[in-house]
């Protein structure tokens, strides 16, 4: 089944959606945020970020890693976590990963932790974005002398302070699919779209529900980043408003993966009914019934697109000024 992590889809094979235990990542917007951060190094803080970023759940929270733990350890005796149950890892954890983090992890731990929650086919790029981390905080090439993988340095990791945001960010652009081609077929020939318009009327009310929701989270979010740029200059007031303004992302995130996710359906729904009907006549059809719900102006863009980004970091126009 498909589980959105931190912000970015990965398929996770045997977990169920466990809300169970406390947020690891909605109380650290960014590296300052750490509990100890006065004695644990930069270097140390964006590694631990970095984890709990690729380590979470949809929720931000480690309780399926301590759930895979738990199962690694019975069938282990001597594995370190043997005789621990999964709600008392959070106990044998928290040295390394959260908030009140007092060290980095060991090496091997950090392998045994992403080889537990990382799908196999993101295990390469995220493994070597953490050597990369790892190295630089021990002040080492590579995380250990028989480590042979690619070490990778993600370029957020040469500042002094970096944001959840960023790393979410760069961890989605790195594990984002490749585009494909295009294969330059000629687009093959239509039937009449009212034939199909029908078949859209159940889940049109559910569509044009999330694109509203989707589009006021936007400007709240517009409205929140522009304060969030504007406490920045501050030392000490910002860490509220920048707790905000990332669980106002979270809602964004999960709206529009609902959003794309209700248009593509519908879109493959359409097809299925009408061999004859191409893909982008089918979407053609989806975004004319979504007309009259959505909000006047460009097409909102998907997330994990280079568009998107740049968009993201341009004020949007309100609803009215479009308008006049």
């Amino acid at each position: 089944m498909t589980d959105p992590v931190a912000g970015f889809p990965l398929v996770r094979a045997d977990c169920s959606s466990r809300k169970r235990g406390q947020s690891a990542l909605s109380k650290l917007p960014h590296t300052d945020a750490f509990t100890n951060h006065r004695v644990l190094a930069v270097a140390d803080r964006m590694l631990i970020l970095f984890l709990l970023v690729v380590l979470a759940d949809e929720h931000g929270r480690l309780a399926t890693l301590h759930h895979r733990l738990a199962l690694a350890a019975a069938r282990d005796p001597d594995h370190w976590a043997a005789g621990r149950p999964a709600d008392k890892l959070p106990n044998s954890t928290a040295k390394w990963l959260g908030k009140a983090a007092v060290r980095r992890p060991p090496w091997p731990r950090i392998e045994e932790f992403l080889r537990l929650q990382v799908p196999p086919q993101h295990l390469a790029p995220v493994r070597a974005a953490a050597a990369g981390l790892f190295g630089k905080a021990d002040g080492k090439d590579r995380p250990d002398p028989d480590f042979t993988g690619p070490v990778h340095l993600p370029p957020w990791a040469r500042h002094t302070r970096v944001t959840t945001e960023t790393i979410i960010a760069d961890v989605a652009a790195m594990l984002a699919p490749e585009p494909e081609p295009a294969t330059g077929e000629p687009p093959a020939s239509d039937p009449e779209p009212a034939a199909v318009r029908a078949d859209l009327e159940t889940t049109k009310v559910l569509l044009s529900q999330v694109l509203r929701e989707y589009m006021q989270l936007q400007r709240d979010h517009d409205r929140l980043r522009r304060e969030v740029e504007y406490w920045e200059g501050a030392v000490t007031a910002q860490g509220e408003q920048f707790v905000e303004h990332h669980q106002q992302r979270q809602q964004l995130r999960l709206l529009n993966r609902q959003f794309q996710a209700l248009r593509r359906l519908h879109v493959d729904l359409l097809v299925k009914l009408h061999p004859g009907l191409s893909a982008a006549t089918a979407g053609a059809i989806v975004d004319e019934q979504l007309a009259p719900a959505a909000v006047s102006g460009p097409r909102p863009d998907w997330e994990f697109t280079g568009s998107a980004v740049a968009a993201a970091k341009e004020p949007r126009e309100e609803p009215a000024a479009a308008a006049r």
